[in-house]
């Protein structure tokens, strides 16, 4: 693609222009202009336009009155023939106008604004034909095919500074030993109907058949390995702790995630255990 077509707008339509018209203008010449609107031209013989626009002298220009250029506007239709624009982009909602020309200019090289463009919003998913405005100095009237996919957020959209304070601070926390606060903070075990009946203080062991069930799926989720039959002072091992049942929101259970869910299992280390803080499986009734 020329590398022109990225240029500032006003620069492109400068050489447009003079692509038509060898050496007919400057850039000051366009800056201290307005321009009419655009309107098909047929061109003459040896010609090299497609367009007529009128310029008319502003208040700060070095003329008065008004003169008429004949140029080519780029098809976009034939910039892009036989083509489809697929876009990978997370927005939370549908795409604006704004957003989609951003990225149309970002990622394939255009000078566009925003009254290039008839179209105004798009969403995910389905094809769109995105339709060029006849008014447009630069680019001709014609449509092209956009495909928006809403891709992974990007990071650094997210975190936008050096230092944040911290969310939460456990007290319970040791040294050396994992915090388990904060793991599956988001996982719903709702799904696990049994595991809802397990009774408040039950003390963790081999036999514990219903927390086994969430511990196994915990363990997949998160990639550690959470083991009911293994003693809880060995990495891993849940045997010999008690599971207490949480009604959310809590005061004593400041770091459940209160926000999403109703319920919470928790299982609370001692002094001799592998980890520190507390596992909690949360869940809705």
């Amino acid at each position: 693609m020329p590398s022109y077509y990225s240029k500032p707008q006003l620069q492109v339509l400068l050489e447009l222009i003079n692509e038509a018209n060898p050496g007919l203008l400057e850039l000051r010449d366009l800056e201290n202009s307005r321009f009419g609107v655009p309107t098909p031209y047929t061109p003459k013989a040896g010609e090299i336009a497609d367009t007529q626009l009128e310029l008319y002298a502003t208040p700060a220009s070095f003329y008065t009155g008004k003169r008429i250029v004949y140029y080519r506007r780029i098809n976009i239709a034939t910039l892009f023939k036989n083509m489809q624009l697929d876009i990978d982009y997370w927005l939370a909602g549908n795409m604006g106008k704004a957003e989609l020309i951003m990225l149309l200019n970002e990622r394939h090289g255009l000078s566009l604004i925003d009254t290039d463009l008839a179209t105004g919003a798009i969403s995910e998913g389905a094809s769109r034909s995105i339709t060029m405005s006849g008014t447009s100095v630069v680019y001709a009237p014609a449509s092209f095919l956009v495909r928006w996919t809403k891709g992974k957020r990007e990071l650094d959209k997210i975190l936008t500074k050096d230092k944040y304070d911290s969310l939460y601070w456990d007290a319970n926390y040791v040294e050396g030993k994992p915090l388990m606060n904060l793991v599956g903070m988001g996982i719903d075990n709702s799904r696990f109907a049994g595991a809802k009946g397990i009774p408040n203080g039950t003390v963790i062991g081999a036999a514990s058949g219903q927390v086994r069930e969430m511990a196994d799926w915990f363990s997949a989720y998160t990639g550690l390995t959470i083991d009911v039959r293994v003693d809880h002072t060995l990495q891993g091992g849940l045997s010999g702790l008690r599971v207490t049942r949480f009604t959310l929101p809590d005061a004593s259970l400041p770091e459940a995630n209160a926000a999403k869910f109703n319920r919470a299992l928790v299982i609370t280390p001692v002094a001799a255990s592998w980890f520190s803080g507390k596992i909690i499986w949360h869940y809705n009734e």
